[in-house]
């Protein structure tokens, strides 16, 4: 997530919507005191320097732990910085700080949230789960079926899963409260470049761009292959408010197996 007093607007980072490539493209434009949660490894990769509350936020005791530690671990040491930095704030905003809550948010960052622009970016659920199921494969190096994983996060955070950790928040959860949505601007994945654009232009951040991106679609990944008769029954219970709020329908490819 990003805060920019600079610029008075708040980013909610959902989940696999090319979060980082956002924030790689705002970080030029960003103010000293302007809070980067999460993805600052990509950040300085790009060449942007850390600021003054991302050093301000590693230079802690608990925090230049958490960086030692990673680099200790063999992280290289732009992963190491950002993990220092969500380190300072994991439970004082949210076990999840890159990711937080809407309610955590909104707590946390109070007189911001009430005042400031807040814009986000969601994606269908259904390829979101297949990106996000990707990711958490790669990252953790656990390979179970996408069924077991959909099981995983309808169990929740009360089961001892080994792919959906415990800390995971839903998109929904992020930009709504009692499903009523509170952020100013919620822009599509789908259409991301064109409502990026409309939001730099909204902020007078005109030049900003999100450059040469890898493209991540599922359109030629095959949707059906993943998509069962049970994964879907599973994923129709799992998605349901997140389809009806942000008016998502289930995609093309299977609304011919949907019962």
């Amino acid at each position: 997530m990003i805060i920019s007093h600079k610029h008075r607007f708040i980013f909610v980072h959902c989940r696999k919507v090319a979060g980082s490539s956002i924030k790689v493209a705002l970080a030029p434009y960003l103010g000293d005191d302007d809070i980067v949660i999460g993805s600052i490894h990509e950040i300085l990769d790009a060449g942007y320097p850390l600021n003054r509350a991302a050093k301000t936020a590693i230079f802690r005791p608990v925090s230049l732990l958490n960086v030692a530690g990673a680099i200790l671990c063999g992280k290289k040491i732009n992963e190491a910085l950002n993990i220092g930095v969500k380190s300072h704030y994991r439970g004082r905003l949210s076990q999840n700080p890159p990711h937080p809550t809407a309610v955590e948010m909104s707590k946390f960052f109070e007189k911001e949230w009430n005042s400031y622009f807040k814009f986000a970016f969601v994606r269908n659920p259904y390829e979101q789960a297949i990106s996000d199921y990707h990711w958490r494969r790669k990252s953790t190096g656990v390979h179970i079926s996408f069924r077991e994983y959909l099981i995983e996060l309808l169990q929740g955070s009360n089961a001892a899963n080994k792919l959906a950790h415990a800390n995971s928040v839903s998109n929904l959860d992020m930009v709504a409260i009692d499903n009523e949505i509170v952020v100013d601007r919620l822009g599509r994945y789908e259409d991301l470049e064109s409502d990026f654009s409309e939001v730099a232009s909204y902020l007078n951040l005109r030049d900003a761009s999100l450059g040469k991106r890898q493209k991540r679609g599922m359109k030629n990944v095959g949707l059906a292959s993943f998509y069962g008769s049970e994964e879907l029954q599973i994923a129709g219970e799992l998605f349901a408010r997140e389809m009806e709020c942000f008016d998502y329908t289930v995609p093309d490819e299977l609304r011919g197996t949907v019962a």
